[in-house]
């Protein structure tokens, strides 16, 4: 199942408590039972959307952030999108539809009342996109995913993400390559990732340039080149 998480679910899982509606969505993204889907514009209002003072009393910092999208970006489908209108009040929301359109998403996960307005629920249903609250995505459609999955292979999906969370960048990279090659070489470079962190860039100055490399050095391991 591919999906668009709505950024203000995104945001919601940086900052609620483990076993959240939120966090539940994330496990199901990491575990492989949800294929997220993202586009740019997307990722640049989770950016700023985190990069406000109302939020700093959370304690999150820059380095956590980057940590939680190259995670996300790590298992996600980047997809690109032109900023087309859909005719919605919020630019925002806009952008939210058209990643799901584009992304041949089957589900657009959001607690927005915008987004799930009847109009908007109808156009989409139409061509295939369930607009879908978290709570009744983890109570419906992924319960029925999972109980259709035998549990040999659902073990199996949470070993393996057990197994990528636990294992260090430097260690999973020299595993990764060694088995798709037979010997370790330097990956090269992903230009989709490499754009999705170049406008948090200008925000954050020096350092970031370090941090985006190694997202891209995650990413292409965990996808196989």
């Amino acid at each position: 199942m591919r999906a668009v998480i709505d950024t203000n679910l995104l945001v919601a899982a940086m900052i609620s408590r483990p076993g959240s509606t939120p966090r539940k969505l994330l496990e199901a993204v990491r575990d492989g039972r949800l294929k997220l889907v993202v586009s740019q514009p997307l990722i640049d209002e989770f950016l700023d959307v985190m990069s406000r003072p109302k939020l700093a009393r959370y304690g999150i910092t820059i380095g956590i952030v980057l940590d939680f999208l190259e995670s996300l970006l790590a298992v996600a489908s980047l997809v690109a999108i032109t900023g087309v209108p859909k005719g919605c009040d919020d630019p925002d929301d806009d952008a939210v539809i058209e990643t799901a359109e584009v992304g041949a998403a089957d589900y657009l996960i959001t607690g927005d009342s915008d987004l799930l307005e009847e109009r908007i629920r109808a156009s989409l249903v139409r061509i295939g996109i369930e607009v879908i609250t978290a709570r009744d995505f983890l109570r419906g459609s992924l319960a029925a995913q999972l109980s259709s999955t035998t549990i040999v292979d659902h073990a199996r999906m949470l070993v393996a993400s057990e197994v990528a969370s636990a294992i260090t960048s430097s260690a999973w990279q020299q595993a990764q390559l060694t088995a798709v090659t037979g010997a370790p070489k330097e990956p090269p470079v992903s230009a989709d990732v490499t754009v999705a962190l170049r406008g948090y860039e200008a925000k954050t100055g020096a350092g970031v340039i370090g941090v985006r490399r190694t997202l891209v050095v995650r990413r292409i391991n965990r996808q196989g080149i």
